[in-house]
């Protein structure tokens, strides 16, 4: 079980339940998340803090709305599958690659990108994974046992909030057995989800990208902690930003 990710929880968090990445060397806790709501007048402050923890309206029925009328005109079905065309995104990022997820950030990790994962690590419903900020340029890691049909390896994604689409790079498809243009049901920490192979003309394509389609489904809540350059994905709970501001 991930008992030590070369990360401590992130400060001032207060964990709920606690879940482990079935790695002897890395660690997860659950935490809370919030969603935002209208507000109207002069925004000061507390107004904003206000506008963020209010619970009288919920936006994310406009967006599941809009997400079930993606997931419309064909295409597989499955969790999380949606009509978006998986060729219709690319993004630029050099300072990672295949070859860095090897070696730099499997270092900090502290265990080999792409080593097996049992079935249980795959089985294991995670509450909360707590990943870090790689380079100069930010990218926010985080790790997963994906599983698929028996086979399970540990895979460190890059965590991409503009991405639609969650995708797995040649290589970790290589070893899932996942062919191009062909959506494909896993789990990511325990959680289903269809994914598909990083188009091999883009340029990302010996990336894995956890996307925004990922994040919509499970209620991931992100906190992103600069000052100690730590990243934690929170599944399915609430944060009260009016109680945290106040700490």
């Amino acid at each position: 079980m991930f008992k030590h990710l070369g990360l401590r929880a992130l400060r001032g968090a207060t964990p709920i339940c606690r879940a482990s990445l079935a790695h002897p060397k890395l660690t997860a806790s659950h935490h809370i998340d919030s969603v935002g709501v209208p507000y109207s007048g002069i925004l000061r402050c507390h107004a904003i803090i206000r506008c963020f923890s209010s619970a009288q309206v919920d936006r994310r029925d406009d967006f599941r709305g809009r997400h079930q009328q993606d997931s419309k005109g064909g295409g597989r079905t499955g969790a999380g599958s949606t009509g978006r065309d998986s060729m219709d995104y690319d993004v630029l990022i050099t300072d990672v690659n295949h070859e860095t997820l090897k070696t730099a950030i499997a270092k900090q990790l502290g265990v080999p990108y792409l080593s097996e994962a049992t079935e249980a690590d795959a089985r294991e419903v995670v509450c909360a994974c707590t990943g870090f900020f790689y380079g100069q340029k930010f990218r926010p890691i985080v790790p997963f046992a994906v599983g698929l049909k028996g086979e399970a390896r540990w895979v460190y994604f890059v965590l991409d909030g503009c991405s639609p689409l969650t995708y797995l790079s040649a290589q970790t498809s290589k070893l899932l057995n996942i062919r191009e243009g062909h959506p494909t049901l896993v789990t990511i920490g325990g959680h289903s989800k269809e994914v598909r192979m990083s188009p091999p003309n883009s340029r990302f394509s010996d990336i894995n990208i956890l996307g925004a389609d990922f994040c919509f489904l499970h209620n991931v809540s992100l906190m992103y902690d600069y000052r100690n350059l730590k990243v934690k994905m929170v599944f399915g709970g609430t944060w009260d930003l009016l109680i945290r501001s106040r700490r």
